[in-house]
């Protein structure tokens, strides 16, 4: 329901739950500044209520030595039972020889953002 929230949610980690409050970690002011909003509280909380059955509240830390890692794009991953499988792996393999820092940022950002690219 907030593209942002996700792209944040996607880079925090969650600790420990104690107390019905979660601990959230995130590596940069500007993400924990965000989730300080009070909409943005409301949402995560109602969204930590269905999650967990249960009123569930958070707090929430910086942690500069954080390493983030974004959930991996399976996209293309290849089905063997699907027509044209080949193709779907060599534009994979093709992405992989150009070394493509920007084929994988472009595709965390179109499964961050719900996109596609259009011509």
């Amino acid at each position: 329901s907030n593209h942002s929230l996700s792209f944040i949610m996607q880079s925090c980690q969650p600790g420990e739950i104690k107390d019905d409050r979660i601990c959230l970690t995130f590596k940069y002011k500007f993400h924990q500044d965000r989730m300080a909003d009070e909409s943005i509280k409301e949402l995560v909380r109602k969204n930590l209520s269905e999650v967990f059955n249960s009123n569930i509240d958070f707090v929430s830390e910086i942690n500069d030595n954080m390493e983030i890692s974004m959930v991996p794009n399976n996209t293309s991953q290849v089905n063997s039972d699907e027509e044209g499988n080949e193709e779907t792996q060599d534009n994979s393999t093709e992405e992989q020889k150009q070394g493509s820092g920007n084929g994988k940022m472009l595709s965390n950002l179109l499964n961050t953002f719900g996109g596609e690219v259009v011509s």
